[in-house]
Order: C-alpha cells, then sequence, then structure tokens
C-alpha cells in the first residue's frame, strides 16, 4: 500500500492534469457556436415531442437534430485531437513514476478485475471523472465571465 503523501501528491497531479484539459477544452471550442448548437438542439428535441402523433414531421425534425448533434460533435471533437497525443505521454509518464508503488486506494469490497484496491490507473481514472465533472462547469462560467469582461476586437 502507497503512504498518503505519495496518494495526495498524485491526487494533485491529477488534479492539475484535469483542470489544464478543462482550460484547454474551453479555450479550444468555440463557445459561441456551441451555445448555438445547444440552444438548436434543446428547440428541435421540444419540436419532435410536439409532433409525436405525426411520424412524418417528426422524422424531418428527428433528421434536422442529427446534423446539429454531428456539428455539434465535430466542433468538440477538436479538442479530443489535439490533446491525444500529450495525454498519453503523460499517462505514460504517470505509469514510470507510479506504477511501482503498488496499491492506492483500498477498497471496502472486492470488484471483479480490480481487485480489493485501486492501483495508479484506478486511481487516475477514478479521481480524474471527479474532478472533470466539477470543474467543467466552473471553467465554463469563469471562462464566461471573463469573456463578457474583454472587449471584443472588431
Amino acid at each position: 500500500m502507497a503512504d498518503l503523501i505519495t496518494v495526495l501528491l498524485y491526487i494533485g497531479v491529477i488534479f492539475l492534469i484535469s483542470l489544464g484539459s478543462q482550460l484547454l477544452n474551453y479555450k479550444l471550442i468555440n463557445q459561441k457556436a456551441l451555445r448555438s448548437f445547444r440552444s438548436e438542439s434543446n428547440k428541435l428535441r421540444k419540436e419532435m415531442l410536439s409532433l409525436r402523433d405525426k411520424p412524418q414531421e417528426m422524422l424531418k425534425v428527428q433528421n434536422k437534430l442529427m446534423e446539429v448533434n454531428m456539428g455539434m460533435m465535430k466542433l468538440t471533437m477538436k479538442p479530443m485531437i489535439y490533446t491525444m497525443l500529450p495525454f498519453l505521454f503523460i499517462l505514460w509518464g504517470l505509469g514510470y513514476f507510479y506504477g511501482g508503488v503498488g496499491d492506492m486506494i483500498p477498497l471496502p469490497y472486492e470488484l471483479p478485475i480490480v481487485g480489493n484496491a485501486l492501483g495508479w490507473l484506478g486511481t487516475y481514472v477514478l479521481f480524474s471523472l471527479v474532478f472533470s465533472t466539477v470543474l467543467k462547469p466552473l471553467v465554463t462560467r469563469v471562462g464566461d465571465k471573463f469573456a463578457k469582461e474583454k472587449p471584443e476586437n472588431n
């Protein structure tokens, strides 16, 4: 079992990686276009609900919704493509430094495949999911606040 300092340091590294990832995603994604896609998507979903009894019209709206979702997916996939290679190097580095530490977080019960403790990779996945879930709305709010304060250059 890894000592507490090593585990806390590792969790701090995971936090910094998650924060960097969220900041990069926010910076690389056109936020105005993303909001526009989301607004259009919500509008089309509501329209589909009102057309339940008209299958032909509902199918047309559904096709429009698929086009909007495809555009949104293209927009959000760009950052993943840019960050994939650096992320793989970071993951390799984490495995290199923390792979020999052993079990990091004991579990109160045994899980299939994982066992009764999380190693470096399981700890990374767990905390990365938690940190990303918490940081995404915070980064978006703070980024939007600064974007409103900064005058646009025309």
